[in-house]
């Protein structure tokens, strides 16, 4: 992998991941596009880790807090915050049980560009629909219950499909189950803490088994990249939600699918 390479789709991976977009048909789809090699499991372990550490540092006042609340006396804090830390542990249930059985025959299945760019384009269709019919939705993170945080878990199991969005698809459920869209996206990235560290320990199975072949400076390079990127977008959205809705990335996907498809057609 080359130095343009590695900061092209660590920067890719940093936004992506975080814009309902979906990163993982990003990653495939942008080597398809400029005939790269698809990048090494150390590649993905490292800018996944840099979006973790991301999570972490934009929500550590939200999880010190949730933390200081749960071992107060105060009933109704600690009530509050142990409920928050049981609807996300709800809603990444449904998420590891289906990545454990169902992983590989996913990736298989969906790992073909075409099949990537036809995803891109439904999810974009529902991204525009949610949009339009739940934009008055009000909630709180704080409100939810845990069979909604339990309903959003199996949204989020949607996204080992690959060109669905983690991000994006996790949003649409919690404004399903009354979350405002501000706070979809809170809940969301919130909830994308556990799941994107249990990503993390399978790729490092994985490269225990395979080894590691990677050049450090490039890897150095896939981290740094997708951090600074990744702060910038989890920020973005965040305030963008606060006035703005999700159609617009809907219709991004949709016409990223369709110039994939016609590429596809005209090679």
């Amino acid at each position: 992998m080359s130095i343009l390479q590695a900061l092209i789709l660590g920067i890719i991976q940093g936004i992506t991941e975080f814009l309902p977009v979906s990163s993982s048909a990003h990653l495939s789809l942008f080597p398809f596009l400029f005939g790269w090699q698809q990048q090494s499991l150390e590649f993905d372990l490292i800018v996944h880790g840099a979006t973790l550490l991301v999570l972490i540092i934009s929500f550590k006042e939200k999880l010190l807090g949730m933390l200081k609340s749960s071992l107060k006396r105060d009933k109704d804090s600690n009530k509050k915050s142990r409920g928050l830390l049981y609807n996300l542990l709800l809603t990444s249930i449904p998420a590891v049980i289906v990545a454990l059985i169902f992983n590989d025959t996913i990736e298989n299945l969906t790992r073909e560009v075409g099949i990537i760019a036809v995803v891109l384009i439904i999810v974009g269709i529902v991204l525009i629909l949610v949009d339009h019919y739940l934009k008055n939705t009000r909630g709180e993170i704080w409100d939810l219950t845990g069979k909604s945080a339990l309903v959003i878990g199996f949204f989020q199991a949607l996204a080992l499909v690959r060109g669905i969005s983690r991000s994006g698809i996790t949003i649409i459920g919690s404004m399903f189950n009354g979350l405002s869209r501000r706070d979809a996206a809170e809940y969301t990235f919130l909830a994308g803490i556990p799941i994107t560290a249990a990503s993390m320990g399978k790729l490092l199975l994985d490269i225990r088994d395979f080894g590691i072949t990677e050049d450090l400076s490039i890897m150095l390079i896939g981290f740094v990249s997708a951090f600074i990127s990744g702060y910038l977008a989890i920020n973005f959205l965040l305030k963008f939600l606060t006035s703005h809705g999700l159609s617009v990335f809907g219709y991004y996907r949709v016409v990223f699918g369709v110039i994939i498809l016609l590429i596809l057609v005209l090679r």
